[in-house]
């Protein structure tokens, strides 16, 4: 496991590529950002009727951004590696995303509008698992992010953004995302984000745990509320903690449980 982790470190040390946030404002000009992140999940067995022990997961996720002035675009690669029942340190996923800002209130426009797509590809395994999600192996979603931040001087002090996403992969049906975020800022130093995070998947099906092929089918519900602590580092980057809790889950992981630990280091070339 070891070796798998510190392979996939190395590879996006190396990589040249560049970066994106679903944030409607973009990064610092040809800075890059990278960003290795291991998140907990913890959530109810789906069946009532026989005594089950909670699921466990452990995921590393990784991502390299950068953005770009002329036009005013982001780009980010990600992959995601996978500790389950079903996956024991697979490849779970790879992510492309790009984003081109429309909007920007820091130059004066009313709000920032920013609008991306990505592209998901995930695996045999890991769309047969339910702890993971994925609709089916080649998915897609194209996403408006929209928001605006009150400035303090030469930072921002406090700031609100939303993303509205449409997905669809190659089987079954489409799904929507919304997500709602606040940040606030203390002494340059400190920031805290509470968000809102809700998934809807457009399927007819129920969940089915003996034959399961993804949830594109699945008419599945959820709703996430969460809390972020971010602490800055000059120079450098920050260190995150967050926790987030599913209050509301039809055809999904129930009462779910999520810590996540990132760093998020910058730098030039």
């Amino acid at each position: 496991m070891c070796g798998r982790i510190c392979f996939f470190l190395f590879l996006f040390s190396i990589f040249p590529l560049f970066a994106t946030e679903y944030e409607p404002w973009l990064g610092h000009i040809y800075e890059f950002e990278w960003r290795p992140s291991l998140i907990y999940q913890s959530y109810s067995p789906f069946s009532s009727q026989r005594k089950r022990a909670p699921s466990r997961d452990l995921f590393l996720d990784i991502s390299l951004c950068n953005s770009l002035p002329n036009p005013p675009i982001g780009l980010e690669i990600q992959t995601t590696q996978a500790w389950t029942k079903k996956q024991q340190g697979d490849l779970d996923q790879l992510k492309v995303t790009g984003r081109y800002v429309v909007q920007d209130d820091i130059i004066g426009d009313p709000l920032s509008l920013t609008i991306g797509c990505s592209y998901i590809q995930a695996f045999a395994k890991s769309l047969k698992d339910i702890s993971s999600f994925h609709h089916g192996l080649y998915e897609q979603e194209l996403f408006l992010s929209i928001g605006r931040e009150t400035p303090d001087e030469t930072l921002w002090n406090s700031r609100w953004w939303g993303v509205f996403a449409a997905g669809i992969a190659e089987q079954g049906s489409p799904w929507l995302r919304f997500q709602l975020n606040y940040h606030q800022r203390h002494e340059e130093k400190h920031e805290i984000r509470g968000f809102f995070d809700s998934l809807w998947g457009l399927g007819k099906k129920k969940l089915g745990l003996s034959d399961f092929h993804g949830y594109g089918a699945v008419q599945h519900q959820s709703i996430d509320i969460g809390l972020r602590y971010t602490y800055l580092l000059k120079f450098y980057g920050s260190a995150s903690l967050e926790y987030s809790y599913r209050i509301y889950a039809r055809h999904f992981p129930a009462h779910a449980h999520h810590l996540l630990a990132q760093i998020l280091y910058s730098f030039g070339l």
